[in-house]
């Protein structure tokens, strides 16, 4: 999973691996009208790269897409959400692969590619709580400053599966106050 920043020529690019966790790839002629490696830049793509360690960095020097999430890239919602993971992932994860991780985003990308707008924000909270009981930051949510029902709520999102999510109906405000109550303990956190 990976997320670019572009530089001249060149773009560099964050990558989740399972064996390492975050890194950094450059990834040279990137922005090239004929470059091979361009397509592999885009995010939204669960990829196979082959990289090469250089004095400073890693160079990707090839690789394969192995599953594509086409639709995030025809709502602007999905990619916001999607960007928002990525953005959590890098901020969280850090160094030190997990597989357990890397299952966790492509269920998700699985299910945001898949699903309806309305579905979104309890994803994106869903992945969130998920991914801090995975990097050892899984709140206590007798301790959190939350009434009953946004504690309720995060209880749900992070103990259910995706599927099991959709079939819950969520007032906008109480989902909406439980985001923020979780967005707080994430700035807390990092």
């Amino acid at each position: 999973m990976l997320k670019e920043e572009i530089s001249n020529q060149n773009k560099i690019i964050s990558f989740y691996s399972k064996e390492q966790g975050v890194l950094y790839i450059s990834v040279q002629g990137a922005l090239m009208p004929k470059s091979k490696l361009a397509a592999l830049c885009l995010p939204f793509k669960y990829l196979e790269l082959t990289v090469v360690k250089g004095k400073t960095s890693y160079h990707l020097i090839g690789g394969r897409a192995k599953e594509i999430y086409w639709s995030i890239w025809h709502s602007w919602q999905k990619m916001l959400i999607s960007r928002s993971i990525m953005d959590d992932l890098e901020k969280l994860a850090g160094q030190g692969g997990d597989a357990g991780i890397i299952n966790l985003l492509q269920q998700t990308f699985r299910e945001i590619n898949k699903s309806e707008n309305k579905y979104l924000m309890p994803l994106l909270y869903s992945f969130e709580l998920k991914l801090l009981d995975k990097t050892g930051y899984r709140p206590d949510f007798n301790l959190l400053k939350a009434g009953a029902r946004e504690k309720k709520i995060l209880k749900i999102l992070l103990k259910k599966d995706y599927k099991d999510i959709k079939k819950y109906s969520f007032l906008k405000q109480d989902l909406i106050s439980a985001g923020r109550i979780l967005r707080d303990f994430i700035n807390w956190q990092i």
